[in-house]
């Protein structure tokens, strides 16, 4: 046997472990490095030796001890042998970190013929120490090479995408991305709809099926502070029987439990009448005082901005003279038919109020007192003048102290005040009904009380009475869950249609939304709501062909013979005016197969057709209502274009556009009415028109809006909003009041 130092040396000792254990080997150089030794016997010598050890992965230990070996040795210099004699590899390596054990057999020299060439292999490494401390230690590297920057050829340099790629990434990014999320959303919009449509027929199920109890009246609390023996008697009582019982030995638990539920029974009966607050008719609550408080705060606003526009047109028609244009006056009565029991309160009203009668406003005061007795007056629906009329006839049977003429003149603006504030709080509900933003609401109705045509709205004019009848039919139509009024949707349309020529177009909100209705949700009873809605669109229709009858009968007819008083004739022949009564052969639609008045008589007394207001001498009127026509038409295009670009692409189905998309038909029908004034009507009266007929204007300028005034620039769109309300306000209430040409 050959026993060599070097083979002592990289021997492994003696283990008291069993053979096959698994054992600690190296020092504090490896971390610990776990191997599995083999111990075999040596034939020659009898000693034990370690065969090859098979080393596990590193650990975090090991990997960190490595780590700082390779720091310590690439700082240090590397150690040059001396020369003609190779250096002990065991004078470098500690025993602990030698990982390398020899196999030694009965033969014996195979094996030292393996570790010399092995011992030759390791001695031709020693020329580098660092490294030689690298290898023993079991790891590999090549930092040396990667931190030597000699190796680099030519300059390096970081080459970032140009702008153009760059967007075309995140084009082609929001391409996947919006793709992904319209597919989720198809493959999920089905189930999605039939369980909202579960959830409403389930709501409106309970809905119907609740029945609430009215809660017996609160009795004062009992003071408990002090100690009162008879307090509650009854109950001490039967809790001192309960407790105080004897239970048989015998009884079983389940009898036990038993009594104890009958005796909580009786006891929690003795509670049935004590008034518990209901916490969830206090929720309730909290919205219907939230409301009522802004119901105020809107009436409070639009009641204020009427008082303003009384002042204005008070001392302007004080201040300024009146201008005196050939127009249309109401034919007044002899003096003594004017004066009432009090002649100077009839001089006051008509000194504080005469500025609000001018232009249009005559013939609605000469309708309310006379009725239509002028072939021109049939241009001006009836609803307005009608209740004007038996309002100051019902004034004037409970002894109004004013005569017929000043009380038609009070009760126009008094009314036309009252109907302003209602249409403002109508507005805001309707606003919030289907925005649900309050800060939207609250700036629609500041816009309409200060509106461009306000003074119009504070006039004999039929303005405020139709915007509160449009915007009460408008929310009937736009109720939760489509649980429609039909008595109110019928008196509103027919107010709508009875007040205005265009009413008639509102006639499309009940019929939109119904149809809406049928498509969205499946009720049994749908029948009965075909014709519950039938009869509430015809019976307006049909109420208006009466009125056309009324007029036939009065202008047609030859056998009907109508008694004007003499002022009235006297006025007629003055201006060449035809009167009713005089039968067919005056009145050219009487011979008509529809003998409709209104096309007739607006285009024979104001010139009213497509394009005829085109001419140069009306560039002013153009001017003065460009503003409102281009405000209504930039944001209708605007809207209707994102619509069709950007929302209908993205919509899983027609369903879902009628039920996100509520204000569609508003859009349509204010765009309509944009068209019309711009090519059909005369252009100055588009300002009125329109903001007394759909609700767009004020919701697409409450966009502009800031959350308070107080953040309100001029330099922005809403201080161009606000100039252009506050100045139209301003001078159209001092120009119309003095008879001035205005809108």
């Amino acid at each position: 046997m050959i026993d060599s130092p070097r083979g002592n040396r990289l021997a492994a000792p003696l283990s008291s472990h069993k053979t096959g254990a698994r054992q600690r080997a190296g020092g504090d150089g490896d971390g610990g490095t776990a191997i599995w030794k083999t111990t075999h016997v040596s034939t020659v010598t009898g000693r034990m030796t370690a065969t090859p050890a098979r080393q596990e992965k590193h650990t975090i230990a090991s990997t960190l001890r490595a780590a700082s070996i390779r720091n310590k040795a690439l700082s240090q210099k590397p150690i040059t042998p001396r020369k003609g004699r190779t250096p002990d590899r065991s004078s470098t390596i500690p025993a602990a970190r030698q990982p390398i054990s020899h196999r030694k057999s009965a033969g014996g020299a195979s094996v030292l013929k393996k570790d010399k060439l092995e011992e030759a292999k390791i001695d031709e490494g020693t020329e580098d120490q660092p490294v030689i401390r690298l290898l023993d230690t079991g790891i590999q590297t090549n930092e040396a090479e990667i931190l030597n920057r000699d190796l680099l050829v030519g300059d390096i340099k970081l080459l970032m995408p140009s702008a153009k790629i760059a967007k075309q990434i995140d084009k082609m990014r929001w391409e996947a991305k919006s793709k992904l999320e319209l597919e989720t959303k198809r493959k999920f919009a089905s189930h999605e709809f039939d369980e909202e449509q579960h959830l409403d027929d389930l709501k409106e199920y309970m809905e119907r099926s609740y029945v609430t109890r009215r809660a017996p009246p609160k009795k004062p609390s009992p003071n408990l502070t002090i100690y009162e023996p008879n307090l509650n008697g009854n109950v001490f009582k039967y809790m001192d029987e309960f407790f105080t019982r004897e239970i048989p030995k015998a009884e079983s638990i389940t009898n036990i439990q038993d009594r104890i539920k009958r005796k909580e029974k009786e006891l929690m009966s003795m509670f049935d009448e004590v008034d518990v607050v209901n916490v969830h008719e206090k929720s309730e609550s909290e919205p219907e005082i939230k409301s009522l408080k802004m119901t105020l705060k809107v009436t409070k606003l639009a009641l204020s901005s009427r008082l303003m526009v009384l002042a204005v047109q008070l001392v302007s028609n004080l201040i300024v003279t009146d201008h005196k244009p050939d127009v249309f006056r109401m034919p007044t009565p002899p003096q003594e038919y004017t004066k009432g029991p009090v002649p100077w309160l009839d001089k006051l009203v008509v000194g504080c109020l005469s500025g609000l009668r001018h232009w249009d406003g005559e013939y609605f005061l000469h309708i309310a007192n006379n009725l239509y007795t002028y072939e021109n007056t049939l241009a001006f629906y009836p609803l307005y003048p009608t209740i004007v009329r038996y309002l100051a006839m019902a004034c004037q049977s409970l002894y109004v102290p004013l005569s017929l003429q000043s009380l038609t003149l009070l009760v126009a603006v008094v009314l036309n005040v009252w109907l302003f504030c209602e249409a403002a709080n109508l507005l805001y509900q309707l606003t919030q009904r289907i925005f649900n933003d309050l800060n939207k609401s609250w700036n629609a109705a500041l816009i309409f009380c200060f509106n461009p045509a306000s003074i119009f709205f504070t006039a004999t004019y039929s303005e405020s009475s139709f915007a509160y009848a449009s915007f009460f039919l408008m929310l009937e139509c736009v109720r939760p869950n489509q649980q429609f009024n039909y008595l109110r949707i019928f008196a509103s349309l027919t107010a709508c249609i009875l007040c205005r020529s265009n009413g008639l177009i509102t006639l499309g909100f009940p019929l939109y939304f119904f149809v809406r209705h049928i498509l969205l949700t499946t009720n049994a009873k749908r029948c009965q709501q075909i014709v519950k809605m039938s009869l509430s669109v015809l019976m307006p229709l049909v109420i208006l062909h009466a009125y056309y009858f009324y007029i036939y009968r009065l202008f047609c007819l030859p056998s009907v013979k109508v008694n004007h008083p003499k002022h009235v004739k006297d006025y007629a022949s003055e201006r060449n005016y035809l009167l009713a009564g005089q039968g067919p052969e005056a009145s050219p639609w009487c011979q008509y197969t529809l003998p409709f008045p209104y096309n007739y008589v607006q285009s024979n007394y104001w010139d009213v057709g497509f394009l005829r207001y085109y001419q140069w001498k009306q560039v002013p009127n153009f001017l003065l209502a460009l503003p409102m026509l281009f405000f209504m038409h930039l944001h209708c295009c605007e809207y209707l274009w994102v619509l069709a670009i950007k929302h209908l692409p993205q919509a899983v189905g027609w369903r879902e556009l009628l039920k996100t998309h509520k204000a569609i038909p508003f859009v349509l029908h204010g765009a309509f009415l944009t068209i019309v004034c711009a090519l059909f009507v005369h252009v100055q009266v588009s300002t009125r028109l329109l903001a007394s007929a759909t609700p767009i204007f004020y919701w697409f300028a409450a966009d502009h809006m800031p959350r308070s005034l107080a953040q309100l620039k001029l330099r922005t769109k809403a201080g161009a909003l606000f100039v252009w309300c506050t100045t139209y306000c301003a001078f159209g209430t001092v120009l119309f009041c003095n008879n001035y040409p205005w809108t």
